[in-house]
């Protein structure tokens, strides 16, 4: 992934995100936290709770797992609203 689309991204390493779309109707609504950029652009994340089956990703198989590649778009992190409430709360003390 280039250094231009990086910078677009909403996720980032060490976030916690909330699967907003997916193949896997298992996966909508589950909360994962963002490990690291794959190779191919997709965030491999770790997904909180119990395991989920699911193809595996060279279509050989299922797999029972926690361990999911998610596009960037597929997931919302929830760091954004945490910085919404950190600025209303500095602005709120600044005034």
């Amino acid at each position: 992934m280039n250094q231009e689309a990086s910078k677009h991204l909403r996720c980032r390493p060490g976030d916690v995100a909330r699967v907003v779309r997916s193949s896997n109707d298992a996966l909508v609504g589950r909360t994962v936290e963002v490990a690291r950029l794959h190779f191919d652009g997709r965030w491999e994340c770790i997904l909180e709770g119990s395991p989920v089956i699911g193809a595996a990703d060279d279509g050989e198989g299922l797999l029972l797992t926690r361990d999911w590649l998610f596009p960037d778009c597929f997931l919302e992190p929830k760091h954004a609203v945490v910085r919404e409430e950190l600025t209303s709360f500095a602005e709120s003390l600044a005034a």
